[in-house]
């Protein structure tokens, strides 16, 4: 439902994007004909996200060029660093809340 509403807002060549993955049951009418609403007439567009759509043979050398560049802060993002051996530990830390991403040093 809320994807369909999404895309009955969008204005005159406007994009929807969904993001996450959607329950097995759910459906989109996008009324492709109606002049008010549909995607046809208003040359509507909507793109689907899966995970971020990261390429990681693109995008995971430029992250890292960025990075050494001291152009991407990543260190803020790390939590925790722990070894093979805390990975349980870390997953329930995670799941409590207590840290945001846990990096394993081996």
């Amino acid at each position: 439902m809320c994807t369909e509403q999404a895309v009955k807002m969008l204005s005159y060549g406007g994009t929807a994007t969904t993001i996450g993955f959607p329950a097995a049951e759910d459906a989109v009418n996008l009324n492709l004909g109606d002049m008010a609403t549909g995607v046809y007439w208003n040359k509507a567009a909507l793109r689907v996200c899966h995970c971020g759509d990261a390429l990681p043979s693109h995008d995971f050398p430029l992250l890292a060029q960025l990075y050494l560049q001291g152009q991407l802060n990543l260190d803020t993002m790390v939590s925790q660093k722990i070894g093979l051996g805390d990975v349980e530990e870390a997953f329930h830390a995670m799941h409590t809340g207590d840290v945001l991403r846990s990096v394993i040093m081996f």
